[in-house]
């Protein structure tokens, strides 16, 4: 997975956005992958992240943005936690039933326009099966 650390950051340079996180569900966790500001193989319980747990089921993008009443305040201050002012999530199928979530950060707190939404869903399908072979 040494190429799988770094390549959130090439994927942030393709987004024009300041990092990406790679995540794995399983077992009711989120598990970085990449390599952020947090270390690969962190984990955090998706019960804290309700939103979160919501576009992962509906499997459609979703994004937080600091300073938006519509945010979950959990999210946000896991955000401002990293200081970023923005964040789009975009499940990914990892094959066998498998889900994954690609996180696009930005730190000005704007939110993501819908030809940044496509063009990280693009960019985040790229991944799907890599984290398949990572999951089987």
């Amino acid at each position: 997975t040494a190429g799988l650390a770094s390549a959130g950051r090439r994927a942030a340079a393709l987004l024009g956005a300041e990092d990406v996180s790679l995540m794995r569900v399983a077992g009711g966790e989120l598990e970085l992958l990449s390599d952020n500001k947090d270390t690969p193989g962190e984990r955090w319980s998706l019960a804290d992240f309700p939103a979160t747990v919501r576009l992962l089921r509906e499997r459609t993008p979703g994004q937080i943005v600091v300073g938006d009443p519509e945010s979950d305040p959990l999210e946000v201050a896991e955000l401002q936690r990293l200081n970023y002012g923005a964040v789009l999530m975009i499940p990914v199928a990892a094959g066998a039933g498998q889900m994954a979530l690609v996180e696009v950060y930005r730190i000005h707190p704007q939110a993501f326009s819908s030809a940044e939404v496509d063009r990280a869903r693009v960019v985040a399908q790229q991944f799907g099966p890599v984290l398949a072979r990572l999951a089987a």
